[in-house]
């Protein structure tokens, strides 16, 4: 604001709105604690577009030029110039550090010679699109192995997240006359749950019985508590089950309900006339909930499910008939066999599917236009 003219006693203003800002967000679950903001701006301020505009204006001003070799998208910028040294020259002679600019050199790189159609015209890339590329090893390794082998020469083990994807696996797959079952990116981590109320992870506070949580039959994704401590059962299980209302302090926030119902169901009871279903997140609630209990009884905690390796929910590919299943227990990791996927457990031996993440420029053909050309 200084360096854009802005006087000093405006200046001081708006650092006086700014400093110690602390909020909270409230949902249809609950509202969280109060913490400390840093970063951003006060949302519905009328100040909120100046204060936008005189950063962007200073953050650009000794790269920004006339359209089109300077374009400005909200927050994002596109800079062109005739030659890729020059762009390059300007960002490092204006403190702009390569690594953080947005495809910068790797998802929208410089257009060459190759892309020339004529001494006035250049193909420009205008649309960016990822597909992934699979390999097929059929060195037969253990999961972990074979997701550092994928790791350390491709990307990853596969990840199948469309129609496209599934067939550029099979082609590979057939090119390779392969028809047995393979490794894929999937995994189940079994201590991964959360406290849907708030959307907390467990954490290392866990009251569970002994041998638990097994995942017997592998679909054990709900939680129940009991006399003796936490237990995993299926979500589709008849269960009586304990509300919380946070308007309510003690023992009084504690609300049981005999009635025997799915964990889906209890959930949507608690959530439509109290605040959500009870958590125990310490030793006192534990022992409080254990207190009104007489038997098995869901609680809010479930299990995060089955995830590809690159942290998004598990999608798309179907399990195979009756899987998973947990049948020998701790199958945690999954492959696949024509087309459906399988759990099994990650020490088994199998050949396995890497890929790699593969890049696409749709070109256009302009008169005149920059090769250089950057977000």
């Amino acid at each position: 604001m200084r360096k854009s003219g802005v006087l000093e006693k405006y200046v001081r203003v708006v650092q006086d709105m700014y400093e110690d800002s602390v909020m909270a967000v409230k949902c249809a679950v609950g509202t969280t604690d109060w913490f400390r903001v840093k970063v951003g701006l006060h949302q519905g301020s009328a100040l909120n577009p100046f204060l936008f505009a005189v950063v962007m204006d200073r953050l650009t001003d000794e790269v920004r030029q006339e359209s089109p070799w300077t374009m400005m998208f909200a927050d994002d910028i596109v800079i062109c110039g005739e030659r890729r040294k020059p762009v390059e020259k300007s960002l490092s002679l204006n403190g702009v550090n390569k690594t953080k600019v947005s495809g910068f050199r790797h998802l929208l790189p410089f257009v060459d010679e190759k892309y020339t159609l004529n001494k006035n015209k250049r193909a420009v890339p205008l649309v960016l699109s990822v597909t992934r590329k699979y390999y097929l090893i059929q060195d037969e390794r253990n999961w972990t192995d074979a997701r550092s082998y994928c790791q350390s020469t491709h990307t990853d083990l596969a990840v199948i997240k469309s129609h496209e994807d599934m067939i550029q696996l099979q082609n590979e797959a057939d090119s390779q006359q392969f028809s047995s079952y393979a490794w894929i990116g999937m995994y189940m981590n079994m201590y991964g749950f959360h406290w849907t109320y708030g959307d907390e992870p467990l954490g290392s506070l866990m009251f569970w019985e002994d041998g638990g949580p097994n995942n017997r039959w592998g679909d054990q994704n709900c939680v129940v508590i009991t006399p003796w401590g936490w237990n995993d059962l299926e979500c589709y299980e008849y269960r009586p089950y304990i509300c919380f209302d946070e308007t309510k302090t003690g023992s009084d926030r504690y609300i049981y309900v005999d009635d025997s119902v799915e964990w889906p169901d209890a959930q949507t009871y608690c959530r439509q006339h109290y605040t959500d279903l009870a958590s125990a997140k310490d030793e006192n609630e534990n022992s409080l909930l254990q207190s009104i209990i007489s038997g098995r009884t869901w609680i809010d905690l479930i299990r995060d499910g089955w995830k590809w390796v690159d942290q998004t929910n598990f999608s798309y590919v179907t399990w195979i008939s009756g899987e998973p299943n947990n049948y020998w227990e701790n199958e945690n990791c999954g492959y696949l066999e024509m087309g459906e996927a399988g759990d099994s457990q990650c020490s088994d031996i199998m050949p396995f599917f890497c890929y790699s993440g593969m890049f696409h420029l749709t070109y256009i053909t302009l008169s005149q236009t920059p090769t250089a050309f950057t977000i």
